[in-house]
């Protein structure tokens, strides 16, 4: 008898619990509906569905979400569009968890994220769009992953983005486009990875990639184009690999790529076109690009220094000489039959010689502290060695003669 009551009890326990919110998607298109959301579920914390604050097309005249403060946790997408006199999201900020994506597009009176604060998870996406008052991004601070994607687009007065503070690590793509008064990317400073295309295009105002410092592997894809005011890449100083393509467009302002320095791996093809200022091309990463490329090489209508690939791998041998390590010793620099090359803190891994005009003439993997090449194949002249350790990291460029 016992158990019948117990297991009674819980039934209606269950039942209860249902009974406080509705079941399904949520779709609430006036003020009317928000509100009585609360009269109707006054303790509902769980959305089994979606929910959609603002109709698909046209606006809604919602301006107070007061009424969803008990809300929690969504387990399909959150919808926020199309709400023309909404200036906060305050009475979403008990909001957890948001099983789906979240969509927030087309919101001309809203200004901040305010109220998105305890937001810790999104399940696939992120997506912020057509905000024509917002001026900062500066919620989503718990979040530390997307798997999918996050878009930040057409948000005209979008001065910085400040929120994602713990965001590590994005599945997907991270695309910033055509916010024309963003000044940086400084909320995205945690961020190590994305898994597919990077593209920041047609932001007028942003003068640098400052925020992005912590970011080391790009999935794909690397596109910046149409920035008006970058002058720098400063901001990817420690991004090392692009497993696919690099195209760098009509940067108006843009002068040096040395930010590219840490740069070892790029995948496919890269493509420098028409910044009319930028006059350095010879980090690094794009000389020893241009070494050995994996796809077609483009670079044309930039300034003298980085106008066609020759100058660059021109420009990549005449600035060797300003890589030096007082660790690494070779010896003769006037030699005729080998040189000896001695590290005494690191272990070279790889020994490459190139002729004046960048082409690699000797290539050996040596993984010794201290080796001799021969030079028998070599005709007289000037030449430069380029010294690395395991990783591929340089520790020393050089020149010889050869006699």
């Amino acid at each position: 008898m016992l158990t019948k009551i117990l297991t009674a009890f819980a039934l209606l326990f269950h039942i209860s619990l249902f009974a406080q919110c509705p079941i399904g998607d949520v779709s609430l298109k006036t003020q009317q509906e928000v509100d009585a959301f609360f009269v109707s579920y006054p303790t509902c914390t769980l959305i089994s569905g979606s929910l959609t604050i603002g109709p698909l097309t046209g606006n809604s005249n919602i301006s107070n979400l007061s009424g969803l403060t008990t809300i929690s946790h969504i387990l399909g997408n959150v919808k926020i569009l199309n709400n023309s006199s909404l200036g906060t999201l305050m009475g979403l900020n008990n909001i957890e968890s948001i099983g789906g994506h979240l969509e927030i597009a087309n919101n001309n009176s809203l200004i901040s994220l305010v109220g998105l604060d305890k937001v810790k998870t999104i399940g696939t996406y992120a997506s912020i769009v057509g905000n024509n008052s917002l001026l900062s991004v500066n919620s989503l601070n718990l979040i530390n992953s997307i798997p999918s994607a996050l878009q930040i687009d057409n948000n005209p007065i979008l001065s910085n983005i400040n929120g994602f503070n713990s965001l590590t690590n994005i599945g997907g793509f991270l695309r910033i486009v055509n916010n024309d008064a963003l000044l940086n990317l400084n909320g995205f400073n945690q961020i190590k990875t994305v898994g597919q295309l990077v593209q920041i295009d047609e932001n007028a105002s942003l003068i640098s990639m400052s925020g992005l410092n912590n970011l080391t592997s790009i999935g794909e894809y690397l596109r910046i184009v149409n920035n008006d005011a970058l002058t720098t890449l400063n901001g990817l100083n420690q991004l090392t690999s692009i497993l696919t393509d690099v195209q760098i467009d009509e940067n108006a302002s843009l002068s040096s790529l040395s930010a590219l320095s840490s740069l070892v791996y790029i995948g496919g093809f890269l493509r420098i076109v028409n910044n009319s200022q930028l006059s350095f091309c010879a980090a690094q990463g794009i000389c020893q690009y241009l070494q050995n490329p994996n796809g077609v090489v483009t670079i044309y209508d930039n300034k003298t220094g980085c106008n066609s690939q020759p100058e660059v791998q021109n420009a990549c041998v005449s600035n060797v000489s300003s890589i030096s390590n007082n660790n690494i010793k070779i010896a003769p620099t006037l030699a005729n039959s080998h040189i000896n090359i001695l590290s005494t803190s690191t272990e070279i891994g790889l020994i490459q010689i190139f002729n004046l005009e960048g082409k690699l003439l000797i290539n050996s993997t040596i993984n010794s502290f201290n080796c001799s090449i021969d030079l028998s194949s070599l005709h007289s002249g000037i030449y430069v060695t380029k010294i690395a350790d395991k990783t591929g990291f340089v520790l020393s460029y050089s020149r010889f003669i050869k006699y």
